[in-house]
C-alpha cells in the first residue's frame, strides 16, 4: 500500500489472509505507527518501508500482484513542489500531468503482468461551466490532471470507475498481461 498512513485499514485483510503486504509511506511518524501496529498484532508478513513517491519505486520489476494508494496523487503533486507558484493553468496542469504520469508508469512496472491498481482518490469538482473565466480554468486543468486519463496512457486497463465513492472516487485497474 503506498500512501500508507499510519493506519492498517486496508492492509489487514490481506495479511490476516496470509497475503505479504508492504506498507511504504515517505512520513517517519506514520511509518512509525506502522511499525508500532506491527510489532503489537505479531503481523510477520507485513513489511514497512519508507518511500520518497518522486523517486523511482525502491521495488524490483513486477514485484507485486496488487497495488493499493488512497489520496496520495494530490500529495504526490504538491510534493513535486515547482508548481505551487504557478496558477491554474496550462504549465500547472502539463507540469501535474507529467508527475502523475511518472507515478503511473512506476506503478505499472512494479506490478505482475495482470496485477491491480486499486486507487480511492479525491473526486474532481463538477464545475458548472457558467463562462466564469476562473470555473473553465479550473475545469480545464481538472480535465488535463484527470487520473484515469493518465492511468490509461501509462498503460492501464480500468476494469472499474466509482467518481462518486464516498468522499472521493474509486478506480481498479489492471496491468495487462
Amino acid at each position: 500500500e503506498l500512501g500508507a498512513g499510519g493506519t492498517l485499514k486496508r492492509a489487514s485483510p490481506l495479511v490476516q489472509a496470509g497475503a505479504e503486504v508492504v506498507m511504504a509511506d515517505i512520513d517517519e511518524k506514520a511509518l512509525e505507527m506502522l511499525r508500532s501496529l506491527k510489532r503489537r498484532s505479531g503481523m510477520d508478513n507485513l513489511s514497512v518501508q519508507r518511500m520518497d513517491f518522486l523517486e523511482p519505486f525502491i521495488f524490483g520489476d513486477e514485484t507485486f500482484d496488487a497495488v493499493i494508494f488512497r489520496n496520495i496523487l494530490d500529495m504526490v503533486s504538491a510534493e513535486a513542489g515547482e508548481w505551487k507558484d504557478v496558477s491554474y493553468g496550462e504549465r500547472k496542469a502539463e507540469y501535474v500531468a507529467h508527475v502523475r504520469k511518472n507515478f503511473f508508469d512506476q506503478c505499472l512496472r512494479v506490478l505482475k503482468p495482470g496485477g491491480v491498481l486499486v486507487t480511492e482518490d479525491c473526486a474532481y469538482p463538477k464545475f458548472d461551466m457558467n463562462n466564469d473565466e476562473l470555473s473553465m480554468i479550473v475545469a480545464e486543468y481538472h480535465k488535463a490532471v484527470d487520473p484515469v486519463k493518465i492511468a490509461r496512457s501509462a498503460g492501464f486497463v480500468v476494469l472499474n470507475e466509482n467518481r462518486e465513492f464516498e468522499d472521493g472516487m474509486l478506480v481498479v485497474y489492471r496491468r495487462p498481461e
